[in-house]
């Protein structure tokens, strides 16, 4: 890495069992663009770089693994991995880590030459077609605007209501987390803008899996503990390059 982002992580190394000190630990990843990128075999981010140094500091060498959404929450108990990144909600199968990696914040996305900032008009969704994936929560916000709200069935459902969105067949989709559409390395980003929902984000976790040992759960509690208290990921992910 180019740079060392935590002077002060410093955990003694003789504190891990013998089964953790200087060896691998296995970490899936769940792809959470533009946090975490998967092409192939090749994983990267701004996750997985802040992840590393925090791992390295306490002596750990982090290997990355792709999962799907599905495989992995399935494998939680498995022991195929140790940590598993990113983690939504509550993890019956293991225990996620105490302080949350990041906030995740819902919002709306429009084509860009129809955006409508929601800090200044939630009135003017009154009317709009908005898609969303059926099963899922909305907030109230929307909910009391309306707005005509139409669940988006099946498989793939947002990446089926941008492409929905970008013929017309919606005003705007509702997105949990449109950073994960709205950015530069998205293929939409010169056709979709978003608002966001301020107030209503969530957490998102790494989450340890059900076979990590205690003690070893433990150190990287206090480790990331540590690292989000002197710098958090958002504001390094805010850093840029």
């Amino acid at each position: 890495m180019k740079n060392v982002l935590f002077c002060g992580l410093l955990v003694s190394v003789a504190a891990f069992t013998s089964g953790v000190s200087a060896k691998t630990i296995n970490v899936g990843v769940i792809e959470y663009s533009p946090h975490i990128n998967v092409k192939g075999k090749a994983i990267s981010g701004k996750t997985i770089d802040y992840v590393t140094n925090v791992l390295k500091g306490i002596g750990m060498e982090p290997k990355f693994t792709a999962y799907t959404a599905r495989r992995a929450k399935a494998e939680m108990g498995s022991g195929r991995f140790d940590l598993l990144l990113p983690f939504e909600g509550e993890n019956k199968a293991g225990k996620n880590l105490t302080k949350p990696l990041f906030h995740a914040t819902p919002g709306l996305c429009f084509k860009k030459e129809k955006f409508i900032s929601i800090l200044s008009a939630v009135h003017r969704f009154k009317g709009l077609s908005v898609g969303y994936s059926a099963g899922s929560s909305v907030v109230d916000d929307l909910k009391n605007s309306g707005a005509k709200l139409k669940p988006i069935q099946g498989k793939a459902t947002m990446k089926r209501g941008i492409e929905m969105l970008t013929h017309d067949r919606y005003d705007a989709i509702y997105h949990p987390n449109p950073v994960k559409v709205y950015n530069l390395d998205s293929p939409e980003y010169d056709k979709i803008a978003c608002s966001y929902f301020y107030g209503h984000s969530s957490a998102v976790y790494i989450s340890a899996s059900g076979t990590l040992a205690a003690d070893q759960y433990s150190v990287i509690d206090a480790a990331f503990t540590k690292a989000l208290n002197e710098k958090s990921y958002e504001f390094y992910f805010a850093e840029g390059k």
